[in-house]
């Protein structure tokens, strides 16, 4: 399957389904904090429907502060 950048439409679609794959996984520990949660997400044992990795997807981040632009 080849998408570009010049299907935005397709594009977002699939990006909105590996997101919503990815969170549902990691949501299904019931982790209450922050950080968990953000590391249940980048988990890479975790692979989409298609195979990839959150990482294929999303890219690393190495800290959810960071990230958030929350750290100082």
């Amino acid at each position: 399957m080849n998408h570009s950048l010049y299907k935005a439409p397709e594009c977002n679609a699939l990006v909105r389904q590996a997101l919503a794959e990815f969170i549902t996984e990691a949501s299904k520990t019931a982790a209450a904090d922050p950080h968990e949660r953000f590391e249940q997400f980048q988990d890479d044992i975790v692979l989409s429907d298609g195979g990839h990795d959150f990482n294929w997807y999303f890219g690393v981040s190495d800290n959810l502060d960071d990230l958030a632009g929350l750290s100082q």
